[in-house]
């Protein structure tokens, strides 16, 4: 099971004498950082490195329970990653994928791989979601959408 915590690596200090509070992520003997938007000075930490600022310590814990919410909630997956998976997965978890986008690089894919059937199938559905998103970005397909869509193709 991936584990997350608060690190201060002393050589990443800065010119100005703070250091970068950045979250570890540890899995199957490997490690990788993400870089948070926390500075601490050597005043603010104590002698074993760790954080003694508890204004800090408190937003950085608030990240920490997110990140590992993710991993519980997803440990089947994370289960099959590397470190840096893990570190890729959590940075974008939050990330919207714009369907009508999408659906445009998956037809140019089947396109160049000869799946002309396929294509012929998906294209209607890209271009009928297209005319009922008005333009906007589809993030989501939802009942509303896919009420309007049946509506559609029975006029």
């Amino acid at each position: 099971m991936a584990t997350v915590s608060a690190k201060i690596l002393k050589h990443h200090k800065k010119t100005d004498g703070t250091f970068n509070v950045k979250i570890c992520i540890s899995h199957k003997r490997d490690r990788s950082f993400i870089d948070t938007e926390f500075y601490v000075t050597e005043k603010q930490l104590k002698k074993d490195r760790s954080i003694r600022d508890q204004f800090i310590l408190s937003c950085v814990n608030k990240s920490l329970d997110t990140y590992r919410r993710a991993i519980c909630d997803n440990d089947e997956l994370i289960g099959r990653m590397t470190a840096s998976d893990i570190k890729d997965f959590l940075l974008k978890k939050d990330k919207k994928i714009d369907f009508l986008n999408y659906s445009d690089q998956h037809i140019k894919l089947l396109i160049d791989n000869d799946q002309e059937k396929v294509r012929q199938i998906l294209k209607p559905l890209k271009i009928t979601s297209s005319v009922l998103s008005k333009g906007k970005v589809i993030c989501r397909l939802n009942k509303s959408l896919s009420t309007s869509w049946k509506d559609l193709k029975h006029s």
